[in-house]
């Protein structure tokens, strides 16, 4: 990302009564807000928005350690500081789409206990799929998954 395509210098004096840290933290916010700045998206070199701002590495220093802290920003040491992902209020689901995975039986049981097991210690909402096949869009979207897990769907005319 070019520090030139960050907030001008004019939107900067909206927060002046604020500390310089926090005028910067919340032009960075703004951003993201406005979608100038999406998830993924490599923010400026420190040392380059010391330039754009003109104001001390330090006070950089400290608005861009405040976002991370937040959650807002993310580094990667080597490579710079980007924009994190925005958190989701509730554990991601996942939809288990296989009819003979059951909870409760049989050979399933166990590889049932598996799952559970490694979706409880990654924090994941498990929900079920109890039908042939691979579930229609609409069922994913009824069942608010953010993703599926498919175990031997069955597809017509394949044995």
């Amino acid at each position: 990302m070019n520090p030139n395509d960050m907030t001008t210098q004019a939107d900067q004096k909206a927060d002046e009564s604020l500390p310089r840290y926090e005028q910067v933290k919340h032009l960075i916010l703004k951003d993201i807000q406005h979608r100038q700045l999406k998830p993924g998206d490599r923010l400026p070199t420190e040392a380059e928005l010391c330039r754009q701002f003109g104001w001390s590495r330090l006070t950089i220093g400290r608005a861009m350690n405040d976002l991370v802290t937040m959650g807002v920003l993310t580094r990667v040491r080597g490579s710079g500081t980007y924009v994190a992902a925005p958190k989701m209020d509730r554990p991601p689901r996942i939809l288990i789409s296989d009819l003979a995975l059951r909870p409760e039986g049989g050979y399933s049981g166990p590889i049932f206990a598996g799952i559970r097991d490694i979706a409880g210690l990654e924090k994941l909402d498990l929900a079920h799929y109890y039908d042939a096949g691979i579930p229609e869009p609409q069922a994913v979207l009824d069942s608010k998954a953010d993703g599926v897990l498919l175990l031997a769907p069955q597809v017509e005319g394949v044995v």
